[in-house]
């Protein structure tokens, strides 16, 4: 569960005018607290404090081919 973070918050009121977007990221953050992985053996090394910093603050902005110069502007 995402920890709350004021200025992540308010980036994502800015980018809800107008900008997909998604919490988290494109395969990154702390993949240990995913449930898919309770299948499987596996060990962790170290805190994955920078692992879980991404994880609960993560924010992917997707592109697209036919994005225009305009669109780069608003956003």
């Amino acid at each position: 569960m995402r920890k709350r973070n004021n200025t992540l918050d308010n980036v994502c009121k800015i980018l809800k005018e107008g900008v997909e977007y998604r919490l988290g990221t494109a395969g990154g953050g702390n993949q240990a607290r995913q449930p898919y992985l309770q299948r499987y053996e596996h060990k962790m090394i170290g805190s994955l404090n920078n692992s879980n910093y991404i994880h609960d603050y993560g924010l992917y902005v997707g592109n697209h081919p036919e994005l225009k110069k305009t669109n780069f502007k608003f956003m």
